[in-house]
């Protein structure tokens, strides 16, 4: 569990991170939406 919760924290910041630079570029953001899928590899 703990490496869901780090994971989601690093996605959190990396998203932040690139919305600031949007911002500072003078780049309308986009609207918050969400979206999921499902990825398999071989282990």
């Amino acid at each position: 569990m703990r490496l869901l919760i780090v994971v989601e924290q690093t996605m959190r910041e990396a998203i932040e991170f690139h919305l600031e630079g949007m911002r500072a570029e003078g780049i309308a953001t986009p609207e918050p939406h969400a979206y999921a899928t499902v990825v398999e590899v071989a282990a």
